[in-house]
């Protein structure tokens, strides 16, 4: 019985000073953590549209973001608050002392000016709004003579004249494709599509053979570089290949 005690009494020792040597460690871990891992450097990329103090102040954003294993973490189990044009944030840690924040920028094909609602409504490739906001992105396209009354982000953009829009999504693509995006497309009252780059206009006509005009816009484009005036391709079809310019007073 003595020694079945003591047995019992020696492992109970061993029990507590094994739980002793955890605590012991978890607490030395605890100032470790506490003490060497300080935010000293942030590194920024991903995006133009802010300054990089911006998206410091938008992911340090508590009491405890002083913290690189703190931020870390978070940021693993927890979305950013939404900032306008961006994605959520990537964070990494680069050492006890440093973090990175990579961000990404939402893809964006254009935007449109909703008069009724007083904002611009950025959308994407197909046509879904993924942002609304007073501010105008710099070298962004714009789109005029869709009338539209309201949207809603992550809708697509609800036009009276669905066709029109469909063609005008075509012909974004195509002009991103061949890198000749315009300033603004316009669509007039008859459905006839502008696009008004810094001193050309072409006017493109309706959305027939619109793929073909722009195969044919993309060898005609590098000539266009120092002359002012409008290059009409509304006639332009595989029968009449003519593509007049005509120049604007004074050129």
């Amino acid at each position: 019985m003595r020694k079945r005690e003591k047995s019992e009494k020696g492992e109970k020792r061993i029990n507590f000073l094994l739980i002793l040597i955890i605590l012991i460690l978890l607490a030395a871990l605890g100032v470790v953590a506490y003490k060497g891992f300080t935010v000293k450097q942030v590194q920024v990329e991903g995006t133009d549209l802010y300054p990089d103090e911006t998206i410091r102040q938008w992911v340090l954003n508590d009491d405890y973001s002083w913290n690189t294993l703190y931020v870390f973490l978070k940021y693993k189990f927890k979305d950013a608050e939404e900032m306008p044009f961006l994605q959520q944030p990537e964070v990494r840690i680069k050492g006890p002392h440093s973090l990175s924040i990579k961000v990404r920028e939402k893809k964006i094909a254009g935007y449109l000016y909703v008069p009724a609602m007083g904002q611009n409504a950025y959308f994407n490739k197909d046509g879904v709004v993924v942002e609304t906001s007073s501010r105008k992105l710099e070298g962004m396209m714009e789109v005029t003579g869709l009338e539209c009354s309201k949207v809603s982000v992550g809708e697509k953009i609800p036009v009276k004249k669905k066709s029109l829009l469909k063609a005008m999504l075509s012909l974004t693509q195509g002009l991103s494709k061949y890198k000749m995006m315009p300033q603004t497309i316009h669509c007039d009252e008859y459905s006839n599509i502008m696009l008004e780059y810094e001193k050309v206009t072409v006017n493109m006509g309706n959305s027939q053979n619109l793929s073909t005009k722009m195969e044919t816009l993309s060898v005609i484009f590098p000539q266009l570089k120092d002359m002012s005036g409008t290059l009409h391709m509304e006639n332009w079809s595989e029968e009449n290949t003519d593509v007049p310019f005509e120049k604007s007073n004074g050129s």
